[in-house]
């Protein structure tokens, strides 16, 4: 899961680490959207990207044969990430 610290780091670094490491398959969680994003590795050795799915949609790993997931029970008890990190009353230096 992608935090909205960590933004940058899992879609660039890691997504080129992991295409040019050969890993076939990459799945992007954005919490906060509650959306899923998954990445095949094509006949190229470059990335290809799913349609980009929700709630009420049923994930499939190409990789794993017969591995499906539903949205549904990712998203449902998922807590919500603060928008202020460090809470509304304490001051940053």
């Amino acid at each position: 899961m992608i935090s909205k610290s960590s933004v940058s780091k899992d879609l660039h670094e890691k997504y080129e680490l992991y295409e040019d490491a050969g890993v076939k398959e990459y799945w992007v969680i954005q919490p906060r959207d509650k959306t899923l994003a998954i990445y095949h590795l094509n006949e190229n050795g470059r990335y290809a990207p799913s349609k980009l799915l929700t709630k009420g949609d049923i994930a499939t790993s190409q990789t794993l044969v017969g591995f499906k997931f539903d949205l549904n029970d990712l998203f449902e008890d998922m807590v919500k990430e603060p928008e202020e990190p460090y809470g509304p009353n304490v001051k940053r230096i």
